[in-house]
């Protein structure tokens, strides 16, 4: 982990970056129950790339279920 600088650092949230001076609540109101995630680039780098909505685990998990299935339809549709 780096350390930042506040003057050249940027927030960013949902894709958007915020403009200093302005309170988090003037952009996304004053829910207490909402979650937020936000992400701290350089300024000037533009947005921070996107995390993958799986991560590779679940991923793998799933491409076998899919194929154990896929396989299984196969057998079925030979018998």
């Amino acid at each position: 982990n780096q350390l930042m600088e506040p003057e050249t650092t940027s927030l960013w949230v949902a894709g958007k970056e915020f403009q200093r001076g302005k309170l988090v609540s003037d952009r996304l109101g004053t829910n207490e129950k909402t979650k937020v995630i936000a992400k701290l680039q350089n300024k000037g780098s533009g947005p921070p790339g996107r995390e993958p909505i799986v991560n590779e685990e679940e991923r793998k998990a799933m491409m076998a279920h899919y194929f154990k299935r896929q396989e299984e339809l196969k057998r079925l549709g030979e018998a």
